[in-house]
């Protein structure tokens, strides 16, 4: 027969091995468990991250007159990073940088980059300017003015520029000009008023309210950039994103201002349900070389014209209208 010696030491070495199991055990599942949190809060940055790029890809196709999605970047950090995007404006088939989109990302959600939406009038005093800048790089900025429009006293630009003058004696250069119409117009009608060496970039829905579009944010200057080898695929998507985009508006609290707003998309979206042909635009955005806007000047359904980047032509530039 076994001691009671023998029998307390068996005792103790399986409860030592008992112990050791649970430990390893518990620590394997500890392990698991901030593993698998650590896994669970990168996949809610990387889902963040990817919400940031489509609601910029969206934007950028419905809205921010003639600026492109470059390059971009990224910089990540712990459940989160920094994303940059670096912006183009197309002149005339030349691709030109434009400021930098920098945006930040995280497990709870996404920043936008609001300093980007925002254009700098080149002069604070009321009244005494009716040009802007870009917030970053000071690069001129295409405006357009509602025909419609009031202004209020905490408005800066409150006249429509003129400066269509301007472009012929921009020697020798590629030029980007804003044209609001004194009326809306068919894509089909504007092909007809815009001579043929000028290239049609985007053009702005309008307004059929009294909102003051000077002032927009670029984020919410809606317009379509037609794809000419594309035209019917191009307008489909810009008018799918654009309903999701005013469905998205609907359901927020908004301004008087804002409201004004979905009033005039609400308008461009029941004319665009009966196709392309029967959507109307309140303006377009077209580049140039410089001599060839003298076609355009006194011409009756202009209301305003606003330029905006302009670079030397150079002879090695490939031109092109698409």
């Amino acid at each position: 027969m076994e001691t009671f010696e023998i029998l307390t030491k068996k005792r103790q070495k399986k409860s030592v091995k008992r112990t050791i199991l649970i430990s390893t055990v518990v620590t394997i599942l500890g392990i698991g468990l901030v593993l698998t949190g650590f896994m669970l809060l990168e996949l809610m940055a990387q889902n963040n991250y990817s919400r940031l790029q489509d609601y910029y890809f969206q934007r950028v196709t419905v809205a921010f007159p003639n600026i492109h999605l470059g390059s971009h970047s990224m910089r990540m950090k712990n459940f989160g990073g920094e994303y940059k995007e670096y912006l183009v404006k197309d002149i005339l088939g030349v691709k030109v940088p434009y400021d930098e989109l920098e945006a930040t990302y995280s497990t709870s959600g996404f920043n936008q980059d609001h300093s980007l939406e925002y254009v700098r009038p080149a002069s604070l005093i009321q009244d005494a300017t009716e040009m802007a800048y870009s917030p970053k790089k000071h690069l001129k900025s295409p405006l357009f003015f509602n025909p419609q429009a009031e202004y209020g006293p905490e408005d800066i630009i409150r006249k429509p520029a003129q400066e269509l003058s301007y472009v012929s004696q921009m020697k020798n250069q590629l030029v980007e000009v804003a044209i609001t119409f004194k009326q809306r117009y068919t894509f089909e009608e504007i092909q007809t008023m815009i001579p043929k060496n000028l290239k049609v970039n985007w053009l702005w829905i309008g307004s059929e309210t009294k909102l003051n579009s000077s002032k927009l944010p670029l984020g919410n200057l809606f317009g379509w950039k037609p794809r000419k080898t594309y035209l019917e695929q191009s307008f489909n998507e810009f008018q799918d994103i654009l309903n999701k985009v005013y469905e998205e508006r609907e359901k927020e609290k908004i301004s008087s201002e804002e409201e004004l707003l979905n009033q005039d998309l609400a308008s461009f979206l029941d004319e665009a349900k009966e196709g392309m042909s029967n959507a109307r635009f309140g303006g377009v955005i077209v580049t140039g070389r410089a001599e060839d806007f003298a076609q355009l000047e006194e011409m009756d359904w202009i209301y305003a014209t606003s330029i905006g980047i302009s670079i030397p032509n150079q002879p090695y530039y490939t031109l092109g209208k698409e």
